[in-house]
């Protein structure tokens, strides 16, 4: 992704009276060699550190009020938390859910997209699950199965991440991809993108697939909701990994 104008102008500045640069991964680091022509040892990777807001004491009250909110049921739901961007790739996830919803008409999955939504947005995302469906009856299915919470709290948000079966992370381009960490945090497992810094951050703690190709994503979404072993395996392996990214 080619950053551009007013923020492609600032950044050549300020990479110019810099004597150091200090970046999230090392894919983030590659990036900036190559549009600005810098040396690897003018800049330094630091991967982020994140303070455990997922892990908070929730009583079983409020957790089921929480899913009870938005009509969920506790592992019967993949989580995607995110604004909406054309990086993100909520159109793809879109797309490959409906495709896993034809291919599994009776599964009772649900796909839940945590994050504000603007007017356009939520159009643009309603066109999508319309086209994508192969007729009313699809349609119908689908648009219950698929729910925006818009705007939660930390706390409600702490809820849909450790009730979720799973979190999808699908972005096209990452810088680091906090979002990665945050489910280790709540203790669930990830499939995601093979693109950009996501390798770097999830390790081999998710299960990777092409964002760009949508059979692969839906066949991803079916191999999660139906591997109890290789969910319990990656939980394993994210608990691992969150050891070097954890600041107490």
């Amino acid at each position: 992704m080619k950053i551009t104008g007013f923020r492609a102008q600032n950044a050549k500045r300020i990479v110019e009276f810099s004597k150091k640069i200090l970046t999230v991964s090392n894919f983030s680091k590659k990036r900036i060699m190559e549009a600005y022509h810098v040396d690897e040892n003018f800049i330094k990777t630091i991967h982020i550190r994140l303070a455990n807001r997922i892990a908070e004491e929730k009583s079983v009250q409020y957790e089921q009020q929480t899913l009870d909110k938005f009509s969920l049921k506790s592992k019967k739901y993949l989580i995607y938390p995110s604004v909406v961007r054309p990086n993100k790739n909520h159109a793809g996830l879109l797309q490959a859910f409906i495709k896993y919803e034809e291919d599994h008409p009776s599964s009772d999955l649900k796909l839940v997209i945590v994050g504000m939504i603007d007017r356009s947005d939520a159009e643009t995302l309603r066109q999508v699950i319309k086209e994508n469906s192969k007729n009313d009856n699809q349609y119908q299915r689908v648009k219950e199965k698929i729910v925006f919470t818009s705007y939660v709290s930390n706390k409600e948000l702490s809820v849909l991440l450790s009730d979720a079966l799973a979190m999808v992370f699908p972005s096209l381009y990452e810088g680091f991809g906090m979002p990665i960490i945050e489910a280790m945090s709540a203790g669930i497992p990830i499939i995601c993108s093979n693109k950009a810094s996501l390798p770097e951050v999830a390790g081999d703690a998710a299960l990777f697939f092409d964002p760009y190709n949508i059979d692969e994503m839906a066949n991803a979404i079916n191999i999660i909701f139906t591997d109890k072993k290789l969910r319990e395996t990656l939980i394993r392996r994210g608990q691992e990994r969150l050891k070097y990214f954890f600041r107490p």
